[in-house]
């Protein structure tokens, strides 16, 4: 289980931009969160462990996120560089 200490959801809608009225406002949502360190006191090079931490903190911060809009969103798009994929057995 995730010990989470702190989080930050921040929303940025983009209603004008470059002299003109959007015709469609654009809303964007980043959180973050600060939680407790799962390997604290703990020597290890083995970092499989973290994969099902990520997974939970993952789903929860993409729930804290969509819980701040009033509408349904039209897209979500996540930004991942992909030399940074795992993959999940």
């Amino acid at each position: 289980m995730i010990e989470i200490r702190r989080t930050l959801i921040v929303r940025d809608t983009i209603a004008f931009e470059g002299g003109a009225s959007a015709i469609n406002p654009v809303t964007r949502v980043a959180a973050c969160a600060l939680v407790a360190n799962p390997l604290a006191g703990v020597v290890t090079d083995d970092l499989q462990s973290l994969v099902p931490f990520g997974v939970e903190l993952g789903d929860f911060l993409v729930r804290a996120a969509l819980d701040i809009f009033w509408f349904e969103p039209r897209s979500t798009r996540f930004r991942r560089d992909p030399s940074h994929t795992a993959k999940l057995q």
